[in-house]
């Protein structure tokens, strides 16, 4: 088996667990859908800290709307047409 997903998780317990025990083939398609739900599922839903314990996708959501509203604030102030 190769060593590059185990670098990229960062868990050698990934070296003796149950995907060690697999051929590669099933290991890879394994740890694609291991890395999907993580990537496409639990970072973007997940509550973050670091967000205000917000996930990502309302963060973003807020972000756009905060930016939105300071162009039209700076857009009104300076009389330019939208």
């Amino acid at each position: 088996m190769s060593g590059d997903w185990r670098g990229y998780f960062g868990c050698r317990c990934l070296e003796h667990g149950p995907l060690a025990q697999k051929d590669a083939k099933e290991s890879d398609h394994a740890l694609r859908h291991v890395f999907d739900y993580i990537e496409l599922y639990y970072n973007r839903k997940r509550l973050h800290s670091t967000l205000g314990y917000i996930s990502p996708e309302a963060f973003e959501a807020k972000f756009v709307a905060y930016s939105v509203s300071v162009i039209e604030f700076l857009l009104k102030r300076h009389k330019m047409p939208l």
